[in-house]
This record gives C-alpha cells, sequence and structure tokens, in this order.
C-alpha cells in the first residue's frame, strides 16, 4: 500500500529518445559554453577553497600522497592535475574543469527532466540552466560545484532508470557516479541514502517486485562503496576517527563563529574542532534563529521571486499524470542536504548553487503547466489560422528564454569597468596583486606568515596563517613554523588590530607606490626588520617584516 500510493512507473513514449533530443541538446550546449566562455574572464581571482585544491592537485601529481584529502576530497584535484598536464597552469586548469563540467551540466538536466516530466520541460529546464549567471560564474571558478552538479544530475538520472528498469547496468552506473560526487562534495551520500531509501527500500519492504529491487540496491550500493570505501579508510587512518567528511567541523566553525560574533574562531588558539551534536548541546538558539535567517536568505539571494512561483507551480501541476508523485519525490530527495545547510551553516550563493538545477526545473514544468492552460483558452481553441499558429508557438521555452535573459541581463556588462578599489572585492584581487609583486621581490619559495592565503598563492610561497592570538604569540608561532617573513595588509587593521604595530608605517607612511627599506629599518621588535611597504589609494597597502635570526 505505502508503494502503490507513491506511484507506478512513469516511463512514456515521451521518455524515449529521439534525434531531436539530440539537435536540442546540442543547441543548448553550444548556448551554454557560448555564455561560460563570456564569463569566464569574471573570476579573475581564485576562490579560497579553490587553493586548497590546487595545492592538493600539485601534492598528489608530486607523488606525495592524499594526505591533503581530509578537508577535500580528491575527485576534482585530480581533474585539476589532469587538466593541467594539458595547460601547465594549476588556475587555469581548475577553471576550466568547472567550465568543461558545467557546459556539461546541461545534458544531464535535459535527460532527467525529460524521463521525469516531458520533453517540454526537459527544453525549457536546460535553457533555464544554460543561462543561470550564478551557475555561469561558478563555471568560471576554481570551486567543485559544477563537477559535483554533474556527477550527481547524472547519477540521479542512472538511479532513475533503474528504478523503472530495475537493469543491474543502470544501478552499477547510479552507484560509480554517486561515489564519484561524493568524492567531490560529500553531501552526495545524503541525497543517495534519501533516494534508495525511497525507491528501494520502500517497495521492498511493501514486497512490490522485492526481489528485483534488493538485486538492484545491491549494484547501486556495491558501485558507491567501490569508490567511497578507500576515501573512508584514508580518512580513517589519518584522524583515527570514522567519518565521511574531514571538513563538516571547520564549516560549521565559520557559521557559529559569526554567530558568536568571533568569526575567526577557527583561528583560535583553543580551538579544537566542534560537531554537529556539539552545536546542539552547547548552542540551542543558534539552530532556530540561523534556521529563520537562511530561510529568508534562501528565499531573497537565490533566486526572483517569478522564479520561486514557477518553481511552487511546477510542484503541484501534472498531479494527474502517473507516477507524479515519484518524480517530485525524486527532486526533494535531491535537495535534501539543504535542510542541513539551513539548520547548520550560513547559506550563501555558493552553498545554494548545488540546488540551483532542481528549483529550475520545477520552475520549467511550471512554465509548461502555464502553457497548458493559456492552450485551454477558447479564442486560442477556436478554428481560425492565427489561433492553430498560436497554438502551436512553444510558449514555454520562449518565456524560458525571455525570463534567463532576464536574470542574466543584470551581470553582463558591455561597457568599460570602473578603476579598480580593493573595497570592492574585499581585497581579494588587491591580494592577488601584491602576491605577484611578493613573488617579484622576495626570494624564492620563503615561507612567509600571512592571513590570506591568496597573497601566498600568487607569490609561490609557502604560508603559516595567523593565528586569533596576542602580539606576542603571533610572532612565536611565526617563529616556530621557521617564518622568514611577515606580511601585515592593510585588512589585518580589523581582523588583527593586535597586528597594529607592524601596521603603523603602512598607516603613517605619506608616501606612495613601492619602497624597497635598506639599512637598519624599522624595527617593532628587535629581531625583525621592514623590508618593503606598499602604498596606494586603490591598495589596502602592505608591510613586510623579515626576522633577522
Amino acid at each position: 500500500m505505502i508503494w502503490k500510493s507513491v506511484g507506478g512507473s512513469t516511463t512514456t513514449t515521451d521518455s524515449m529518445f529521439r534525434r531531436d533530443d539530440f539537435l536540442v541538446i546540442a543547441g543548448v550546449v553550444i548556448l551554454a559554453l557560448a555564455l561560460r566562455i563570456y564569463t569566464f574572464p569574471i573570476a579573475r581571482v581564485i576562490a579560497a577553497d579553490g587553493i586548497s585544491y590546487v595545492n592538493i592537485a600539485r601534492s598528489i601529481f608530486r607523488g606525495e600522497g592524499f594526505s591533503g584529502t581530509v578537508h577535500y576530497p580528491p575527485v576534482f584535484p585530480l581533474l585539476i592535475g589532469l587538466m593541467n598536464v594539458l595547460v601547465g597552469d594549476d588556475e587555469l586548469a581548475g577553471k576550466l574543469v568547472s567550465m568543461v563540467m558545467g557546459t556539461a551540466l546541461v545534458v544531464p538536466v535535459y535527460l532527467l527532466a525529460k524521463t521525469l516530466f516531458s520533453r517540454q520541460t526537459a527544453v525549457v529546464a536546460a535553457l533555464l540552466v544554460a543561462l543561470s549567471p550564478a551557475l555561469a560564474k561558478l563555471s568560471s571558478e576554481v570551486l567543485t560545484q559544477s563537477t559535483y552538479l554533474t556527477l550527481v544530475l547524472t547519477a540521479l538520472f542512472c538511479l532513475w532508470r533503474s528504478v523503472e528498469l530495475l537493469q543491474r547496468r543502470w544501478g552499477i552506473a547510479a552507484g560509480l557516479l554517486f561515489g564519484a560526487a561524493y568524492l567531490t562534495r560529500p553531501e552526495a551520500i545524503i541525497i543517495l541514502v534519501a533516494t534508495l531509501l525511497l525507491f528501494f527500500v520502500v517497495p521492498i519492504v511493501a514486497r512490490n517486485c522485492a526481489k528485483r529491487h534488493l538485486t538492484v540496491l545491491c549494484f547501486v550500493l556495491g558501485g558507491f562503496l567501490v569508490l567511497a570505501v578507500p576515501y573512508i579508510l584514508l580518512l580513517h587512518d589519518l584522524t583515527g576517527a570514522w567519518q565521511l567528511s574531514g571538513k563538516s567541523s571547520v564549516t560549521l566553525a565559520d557559521s557559529l563563529g559569526w554567530y558568536l560574533d568571533r568569526p575567526d574562531m577557527k583561528r583560535e588558539p583553543s580551538f579544537a574542532g566542534i560537531g554537529y551534536m556539539d552545536v546542539i548541546r552547547k548552542y540551542p538558539d543558534f539552530i532556530w534563529k540561523n534556521s529563520v535567517h537562511n530561510i529568508k536568505a534562501l528565499w531573497d539571494e537565490t533566486l526572483p521571486v517569478y522564479i520561486w512561483l514557477l518553481m511552487l507551480l511546477g510542484m503541484v501541476a501534472g498531479t494527474a499524470r502517473a507516477g507524479w508523485l515519484r518524480s517530485r519525490l525524486l527532486i526533494l530527495c535531491a535537495c535534501s542536504p539543504l535542510l542541513v545547510l539551513i539548520v547548520f551553516f550560513f547559506l550563501g550563493n555558493v552553498y545554494t548553487a548545488p540546488f540551483l538545477p532542481f528549483f529550475l526545473i520545477f520552475a520549467a514544468q511550471g512554465l509548461v503547466a502555464l502553457q497548458t492552460l493559456l492552450q485551454k483558452i477558447p479564442a486560442l481553441c477556436a478554428e481560425r489560422p492565427l489561433s492553430r499558429f498560436m497554438l502551436r508557438l512553444p510558449f514555454a521555452a520562449i518565456a524560458g528564454v525571455i525570463l534567463g535573459v532576464i536574470m542574466l541581463q543584470p551581470h553582463l556588462s558591455f561597457g568599460t569597468t570602473k578603476p579598480y578599489h580593493y573595497a570592492d572585492d574585499g581585497a581579494r584581487y588587491d591580494h592577488k596583486l601584491i602576491g605577484k609583486m611578493l613573488k617579484q621581490q622576495l626570494p624564492k619559495r620563503s615561507v612567509v606568515m600571512a592571513r590570506d592565503a591568496r597573497l601566498t598563492f600568487y607569490a609561490d610561497m609557502s604560508r603559516v596563517d595567523i593565528p586569533q592570538a596576542g602580539f606576542d604569540e603571533i610572532l612565536n608561532e611565526a617563529r616556530k613554523n621557521h617564518a622568514r617573513y611577515i606580511v601585515a595588509d592593510g585588512t589585518l587593521l580589523g581582523a588583527r588590530p593586535q597586528m597594529l604595530p607592524l601596521l603603523s608605517p603602512l598607516l603613517s607612511s605619506s608616501l606612495k607606490g613601492l619602497i624597497i627599506v635598506k639599512g637598519e629599518g624599522y624595527r617593532p621588535v628587535p629581531d625583525l626588520r621592514l623590508v618593503l611597504l606598499y602604498s596606494d589609494p586603490a591598495s589596502a597597502g602592505v608591510a613586510v617584516y623579515e626576522f633577522l635570526e
């Protein structure tokens, strides 16, 4: 009874693939690629997490092993390393991987939407995904989202085919793809568990083709475990604990730190990690306050109101079709990690991006439902040439393109851009420029203490992080880690006010440009000497100190 209430097979003649489908997919892929080529230069600075992915890729391909994958799973770094063999530039390799996978994303979106809903829905969904400004921008970032989405949507398509046809080959493909998605972003395992419970365990318990469901379930799990188990064993070997991901503690500290007004909580010397149960037990108010904040942010910042309304319409439209509930439950299962994010983390565009294709599939279904309603208007049903022409127009696809362009338009720039100022992006690009300057001015491969990882990434130097501690403790940390230089950029005034002695020359100097300090120079402490000072109205500026010992 439980399984029958969910509905039977949804396989229809519309779910079969024709030559026209390949032509449509090819056209949308070309559109997606063109937009992603246009947006490729927008991300001119590597993301903070991107630095870690690049460093892991370097470590793996230097033969140093996978020890860096505790916090960041290995699939994306491996793809960066393979692409780097072709292009010879780590950052460019990461951007190209994201662009290729972000362009390919429209293919599984089309396949899944057509299988679950209709060909019309598939066309509109693929167009909306191709034109999504958030997804286009992520396709130029050294981040995992584009790769993860392409893997997980392809996995869901294969899983759905395995459910419909109860064939082992689809089950194996789904398991392997879910394993690859998990090794890209660990939340894929939440989607896997939710879908397996609903589409395999429920019919097994209900004795609905139980033996065949159990067989396919074993193949799905087998494919997944082939890839997942080695990584889980590696995590246990490196951390001494059984866990599915090593990053949760750090990410939890980020969100909890802002709630407690301790934004650098994870850099405090006393910080020893935090888990979900620690948050629930110690900070119960955080749970509901954070959830309310995130739900509001999700509505306000993720999508325009008209897309949300179309999405809601798409969720409830088409209930007369056989198996309508199952198709919607699959999409909702794909969004299940969002519940964890809403409760425990601070939502932003990067966090919500892995759910955008699923939202847009529902929105596409909403547009198709509107088209169906319009075609029932008596004036359009009349036997007149104009009426017949209007009925043949693909209203949903045209509306999808128009809405996509409307969403995209604010992000397009056809004129000259204004001069850069570090306040425009929180000094991200400024840190890139300073890092490249340090690469030219300081000895190669120096060990440098700096707060922002971009500085040392573009300087091509080893980095020691600046802890959230007293001034003397910071200096001792630098000495202990054999840092030769301390880089004090202007943004430290707010993040590390205790480092004011190092920032004084930067704040008091009326000189502009790069100054190489000769001789004794300014010494905030006896063994630390100012060697370089850079100041510019558009830059946060930087003061660089060298340890004399």
